[in-house]
């Protein structure tokens, strides 16, 4: 008896949707994953076909919704399987620059601070009730900074951890609270001694290099399996945020030498840091890794009780200029990185770094706003002498920035839609044109080129950077520098932008094409003669000046977004599925670049895929495997995994719209998922086979198997129906050569 085994993409079908029946059968491997089983009560459907779904792991929960304010480090730990050269100082300059975003998320959240206690001086409260304020919020703000780079990001989707066990995974001074607990013998070392960084090659290389392969990378059984590399690179990161909350607290309440034991803690969690990652297996690194968190965790603590006793005065020096400095050491890693071969993993790096700044700014500024009356962009005088300098401190110059990186990334993806690929996707005969088939095709031509958006977001970087430098030695960084007294360069930038973008949505109709910007231009020219006045999060906005529309543009409109998707996917599991699409590829990665990202799904999907086959297998049962989309993604590296070793329950794989040539090949070439596919270890017998779509904005691109005919194009339009084609179900049959004209298939159809 063969039976089927169906994968689907992360986000997940519905169960019917999969089986094409209704109604079906449960049973529930953990909390995160299923198996849907088929009844087969209605003719035509197979009675032995089966759903392996996961979408759980990344929209079953409400909390998955506040994954995007994760979004920058998701970013920075996705850049590092994007290296092109995967040696020891790209890797340690990847994961400094994924810190210094950690240590930028600490410095802005201190800086929101600045503005919450200006706002309590500004109430004139009595001298103990103003000191206890401060200290409520100093403790809110140490407990909200130990909860997201200690706590947040270690739920694990092998362990369920409770508390006091994550606090001494994340605290305890020894080298055993570094390992993963394994289930059923919480708080104990589960993983043996393997202190080595799975980020580099296999242990059984014989090349004379460490850094060398002799295997596809993802073939490396260490990355889908829990690794001490994760709980020590998170005591970096916590270390070092612990760090920078002492460096300014200890500035403002002028307390040096707890300034310098900050300074000292935070030379050693970045030193920790980088020496995991050049000398990972070394006892003394790792010694250091487990003291340094505590260490810094009861430095911070006693800052914040000293506070208690020495109030916080009304100026908190040097928090702006610690933007400043962690900015440039975030640079400076990012750059040293590309000189040796980081490639285009710096721009994810860049966009991480657009993402946390847009939230940081926006939270700054409408804290600035709900604190103070309703004006221009000067702040008001009941306020700090620091928190007035916000917007000229840098604010202003890095909202700037971040409306020249969107512009540039619409135009580039604009002028990338309208240049045809190879192979060009071509209607079929007697197919007509239509508008949604224009648009996948126009969406796959920027996917096939997304290297090129991120060596865009590089270049602007290094304009930005080289821009700056320049500017400050000649005058003030200021606000007012920038703000734009003539008519026309925000206005016609933005018109340019929305027409560049219009012409990219040329199938959606003609009058948009000319309606959006003619809309944009007649708001702008309102605005400008004072006939409109708008008001964003409390803050009044003039869409004639350079500030302000870079503002609302870059930062406060793509807050009001994340805002709304993290309350529709608490309020709405439907939204939040829809909203785990973005996972699909940020989240499938282990942690090992940045510990702070997203908990991946990708090591449960294929060790809970690995355990169903080997079951199989022990039944004497065989399986035709079918992967959609990612799903083929993880069927791929599952098998892999299994090696000899149960290959035989799987007698042919059927894929159909897999990402694996348009995206993993070229994003994360390096990682070893094409040549995975090119070589096939561990099922070089088993028939493969790949439907692929022209049309397909994700699938649209032949798999390289080395079997040859094992790619067929397969009817209809975009990334989904692929089961109600007949080229699948007489690939699931073995009636080749197809025979054009039969359509057998029920897909679609409910009992």
């Amino acid at each position: 008896m063969i039976n089927e085994l169906r994968i689907h993409g992360v986000s997940g079908t519905p169960p019917r949707d999969m089986l094409y029946t209704d109604p079906v059968t449960e049973s529930t491997l953990d909390d995160y994953t299923k198996i849907y089983r088929n009844p087969g009560t209605a003719e035509g459907y197979d009675a032995d076909a089966v759903a392996f779904h996961w979408g759980g792991l990344t929209a079953g929960s409400w909390h998955t919704a506040f994954w995007i304010l994760l979004a920058p480090f998701a970013l920075a730990n996705v850049a590092g399987w994007m290296l092109w050269k995967r040696n020891r100082v790209t890797v340690a300059g990847v994961r400094v620059a994924g810190v210094a975003l950690t240590a930028l998320f600490v410095s802005q959240t201190l800086s929101a601070a600045v503005v919450a206690h200006g706002w309590f001086r500004s109430l004139e409260l009595t001298a103990w009730m103003l000191r206890l304020a401060t200290v409520a919020l100093l403790v809110a703000l140490l407990s909200f900074v130990f909860w997201v780079t200690g706590l947040l990001s270690i739920r694990s989707h092998f362990t369920p951890l409770t508390f006091w066990c994550r606090v001494r995974l994340l605290l305890w001074p020894s080298r055993e609270w570094l390992q993963q607990p394994e289930p059923g013998d919480e708080c104990r070392q589960g993983i043996g001694d393997d202190w080595s960084d799975p980020a580099f090659a296999n242990r059984d290389t014989k090349e004379p290099s460490p850094d060398v392969m002799s295997s596809p990378w993802v073939a490396d059984e260490r990355l889908w399996a829990p690794h001490s590399i994760i709980h020590r690179t998170r005591r970096c990161h916590f270390a070092v945020s612990m760090a920078i909350l002492s460096i300014g607290l200890s500035r403002a309440l002028g307390a040096d030498w707890v300034f310098w034991s900050g300074v000292v803690v935070l030379v050693l969690g970045v030193g920790s840091l980088i020496l995991t990652t050049v000398a990972a297996e070394q006892d003394w690194v790792v010694n250091l890794t487990a003291w340094v968190a505590p260490v810094a965790f009861l430095l911070s603590v006693f800052i914040t009780s000293a506070s208690v006793f020495d109030p916080v005065p009304s100026e908190w020096p040097g928090v702006h200029s610690t933007n400043l400095v962690i900015s440039i050491a975030f640079g400076v890693a990012s750059f040293t990185a590309l000189l040796f071969g980081a490639g285009k993993a710096v721009g994810a790096l860049a966009l991480a770094a657009f993402f946390g700044g847009a939230m940081g700014i926006a939270a700054v500024t409408v804290l600035e706003r709900l604190t103070s009356t309703p004006g221009s962009l000067d702040i008001p005088e009941d306020l700090t002498d620091s928190t007035r300098t916000y917007l000229g401190n840098g604010a202003g110059w890095v909202a700037v920035w971040m409306l020249v990186v969107i512009l540039v990334l619409v135009f580039v993806a604009a002028f990338l839609s309208l240049i045809p690929v190879d192979p060009e996707p071509a209607p079929r005969p007697k197919a007509p044109e239509s508008r949604q088939r224009q648009m996948l095709v126009r969406l796959r031509r920027v996917i096939y080129r997304a290297h090129v958006l991120l060596w865009s977001a590089i270049v602007v970087g290094l304009a930005a950077a080289v821009g700056l430098a320049l500017f400050l030695c000649e005058t003030e960084c200021a606000a007012s520098n920038l703000e734009v007294e003539l008519w026309g360069p925000v206005q016609y930038l933005v018109i340019a932008a929305v027409v560049a973008l219009g012409v990219a949505l040329w199938p959606l109709g003609g009058l948009i094409r000319f309606a959006v910007p003619i809309a944009t231009f007649l708001v702008l020219a309102a605005s400008r003669l004072g006939f409109l006045e708008f008001t964003v999060f409390k803050v009044p906005v003039d869409l004639t000046g350079l500030v302000d529309a870079s503002l609302t543009i870059a930062v406060l409109i793509p807050a009001l977004w994340i805002f709304r998707s993290i309350l529709g996917g608490v309020r709405d599991g439907e939204k939040r599925r829809k909203t785990g699409l973005l996972w699909d590829v940020a989240s499938f990665w282990p942690r090992y670049f940045h510990p702070l990202s997203p908990p991946p799904y990708g090591p449960n999907a294929i060790h809970e895929l690995m355990d169903e086959l080997g079951k199989n297998d022990a039944k004497g049962e065989k399986l035709i495997l079918s992967a959609h989309s990612q799903g083929s993604v993880v069927a791929t590296v599952a098998l892999s995994q299994l090696k000899v070793k149960h290959t035989g329950a799987v007698t042919k794989m059927i894929t159909y719209g897999s990402p694996i040539s348009l995206i993993y090949s070229r994003l994360f070439k390096e990682a070893g998922l094409h040549t995975l596919v090119e070589t096939k270890p561990g099922m070089a017998t088993m028939p493969w086979y790949n439907l692929w779509r022209r049309s397909d904005y994700l699938g649209g691109m032949p798999l390289p198997i080395p079997d040859a005919g094992a790619n067929f194009e397969a009817d209809g339009v975009g990334h989904s129906g692929y089961e109600c084609t007949r080229q699948f179900r007489q690939l699931k049959s073995s009636a080749w050569p197809v025979e054009p004209g039969d359509e057998n298939t029920r897909c679609g159809a409910r009992p």
